[in-house]
């Protein structure tokens, strides 16, 4: 969003929820941020923790299981 697209958006706010309540409207919308951006990072930590502990089993090439597909009738 450039500058002009924000003092837009701005004024819109200042004149929807009137100049006492934006602040307040700010501080929470910036707690929210805040909130999000520190469960992304958890999150983020948590699945690296999950990998270290269970690494990846090693997969079947697609030849394989195409073939046992077949055995069993499905396909």
């Amino acid at each position: 969003m450039g500058m002009s697209e924000l003092i837009l958006v701005g004024i819109v706010a200042l004149l929807v929820f009137g100049p006492k309540k934006l602040p307040e409207i700010s501080r929470s919308l910036g707690k929210c941020v805040r909130e999000f951006r520190q469960a992304m990072e958890e999150t983020e930590t948590v699945e690296v923790e999950i990998r270290k502990e269970h690494p990846a089993l090693p997969r079947k090439p697609a030849e394989l299981t195409a073939k046992e597909d077949e055995h069993d009738g499905k396909q």
